[in-house]
């Protein structure tokens, strides 16, 4: 329990850090300071042959959506000043040229390079093949082709369970609701773990989820959280990057309650969010681009989580949660870090 405040304490201080880039060292001192380690990254020193790695980085939306996309570009800024090497990156890639674009990286002397999130895994099988010195990593997923390609994950169900807790926790009607972007396997297994987290908390408490079909369509989101709320839910849950928006604007309107997903989400409605439940894939970035730089680096899928420090609890000045309620969803991070709570079937 004594750790718990700790883990509050970095993400508020290390989310004014994320958000402003002011200084990359600070927050690595937050964070390995939370994960009980020495300072490598800021403090290592970088052998020779990795100094001159040029590292890119591909995503599926926009780097100011102030969510899924936002936390990677964070993660490329971070690796970019603490090693001091080129970086580049591409936003907004549709799935038809996701392919090309991770080529001409790799064509261009890029070696590493980062596809953030499940759809690039085909693109990335397929150029990791041809280029065999080039290191590649997939976020959110859990694959690897046995050579030089890796998987990278902040845990999705633990995240989806303590967000489901929070729910279950906070809500008045004993009616929670979690809304994905697309049906794929890390939004489902965040929607999973948000329905077991709710129903550890109250097994008898209605949870519904479901899926908006885009990341991006924030008007149809509103629509479907409105329904949602109007069918007697009064807190909800947005996985679904810049689409988020459009539910948290429902939930404000509807005066209803929001458990904030991935950066602090509260600024969006002060008084609807009760905390977020935050993810940094700037510090699993950097522990798998230090696995690089060692010579250390696997084939193999890199999973982190609470007890790694890249995921937290964002607590909102705003919102005062009772202290009935604040030792619950202690008692939950607590579970999680010692092992006694299970976060998936």
């Amino acid at each position: 329990m004594g750790e718990l405040p700790t883990i509050r304490k970095y993400e508020r201080e290390g989310v004014v850090v994320m958000k402003k880039i002011l200084t990359v060292s600070l927050l690595l001192c937050l964070a390995f300071s939370l994960m009980g380690c020495s300072n490598e990254s800021a403090n290592q020193e970088v052998p020779a042959e990795t100094e001159n790695l040029k590292v890119a980085l591909c995503l599926t939306g926009p780097i100011n959506d102030k969510d899924w996309n936002a936390l990677a570009y964070d993660g490329l800024m971070l690796i970019g000043e603490t090693y001091g090497v080129e970086t580049n990156y591409s936003e907004s890639i549709s799935q038809s040229e996701m392919e090309e674009i991770i080529r001409n990286y790799a064509l261009n002397g890029y070696q590493v390079i980062f596809g953030h999130g499940y759809e690039f895994i085909d693109a990335m099988m397929s150029v990791a093949a041809e280029f065999p010195e080039v290191h590649f990593i997939v976020t959110s997923a859990d694959v690897t082709n046995g050579s030089n390609l890796c998987s990278l994950a902040v845990d999705n169900s633990q995240q989806g369970f303590i967000s489901g807790a929070v729910a279950a926790i906070v809500s008045e009607k004993n009616h929670v609701v979690s809304i994905a972007g697309m049906d794929i396997p890390p939004m489902r297994m965040t929607l999973e773990g948000f329905a077991l987290g709710a129903k550890y908390i109250d097994p008898d408490v209605k949870v519904e989820t479901g899926y908006l079909g885009s990341f991006d369509d924030a008007g149809k989101l509103k629509e479907m959280m409105t329904s949602y709320l109007d069918g007697g839910a009064d807190v909800g849950m947005l996985a679904a990057d810049q689409a988020a928006m459009g539910g948290i604007l429902a939930i404000k309107e509807k005066d209803a309650k929001c458990v904030g997903l991935n950066f602090d989400q509260s600024t969006l409605a002060p008084e609807n969010v009760v905390l977020s439940v935050g993810q940094s894939y700037a510090l699993a970035m950097d522990h798998v681009y230090q696995e690089i730089v060692k010579g250390d680096i696997q084939p193999k899928f890199y999973n982190t989580g609470l007890q790694e420090g890249t995921l937290f609890i964002i607590d909102n000045p705003d919102y005062e949660l009772s202290d009935t309620d604040r030792k619950k969803i202690d008692d939950v991070l607590a579970g999680i870090l010692d092992g006694t709570i299970r976060t998936m079937e």
